[in-house]
């Protein structure tokens, strides 16, 4: 990729905490004119802004991308919302296919539709409810996501057959497949479309975050798209 020199003190806002909500306390405009700009996006950069979740589809893969999060402890996160029951955040998950003419293949966000590993130390936390009900809808293929750092892991969900409704968890069967012996390759190449589903946590840091220099190992997912 090439470089895209930036002043020092934008690097070190970037590593400490990206600003590119224009509600952050932290925002930067010449942070997002860098991830807008033209050279980067000929790089294949793609910066989903707030307003802007959207659905990717080209002939052989399909991704669904929505950056915004639900903020349950009136903070000043990025991207955030109030969460579900509200119309912030049913507006937030408006534009969320239910399918594509083939099943979503990545569904990709930042935190958790609820229940799908999202636990940590603090119950009132949670994924999204609003996120999830859109989720049993559409099926993707990899559900990948991060935010809740000690949830860290790849869960595997059979979804049950017939009518599903936005109340219903639509999951036949759940399994956790992280384990302390995997190596962060995971191969779902069997993976059953519309039957089957991978969620992924993604979380870098761990539940410490900058208290240690530990990280989570990256996820390597073989997934067979169908054409």
């Amino acid at each position: 990729m090439e470089q895209h020199p930036l002043p020092i003190d934008i690097l070190t806002r970037c590593y400490d905490d990206l600003g590119l909500d224009r509600s952050h306390k932290s925002f930067d405009p010449r942070i997002v004119e860098l991830l807008t700009s033209s050279s980067v996006r000929a790089d294949g950069v793609v910066y989903l802004d707030n307003p802007q979740p959207r659905l990717f589809y080209n002939d052989l893969i399909s991704v669904y991308g929505n950056p915004t999060q639900p903020d349950f402890l009136n903070s000043n996160y990025a991207f955030t919302y109030l969460p579900h029951p509200s119309p912030e955040a049913t507006a937030a998950w408006a534009s969320a296919p239910k399918t594509s003419h083939q099943p979503i293949d990545i569904w990709l966000t930042h935190g958790a539709p609820r229940g799908r590993l999202d636990t940590i130390p603090i119950p009132s936390l949670m994924g999204c409810e609003a996120q999830r009900q859109k989720v049993v809808t559409a099926r993707p293929l990899l559900c990948v996501f991060g935010h809740y750092h000690v949830s860290y892991g790849v869960e595997k969900i059979v979804w049950r057959n017939g009518a599903v409704g936005t109340d219903d968890e639509g999951i036949a069967k759940s399994t956790i497949v992280t384990g302390d012996k995997t190596d962060g390759v995971y191969d779902f190449t069997d993976l059953k479309p519309g039957e089957e589903s991978v969620f992924v946590n993604a979380a870098w840091m761990t539940g410490e975050k900058r208290l240690t220099e530990k990280r989570n190992k990256p996820v390597v997912i073989d997934l067979k798209v169908p054409v």
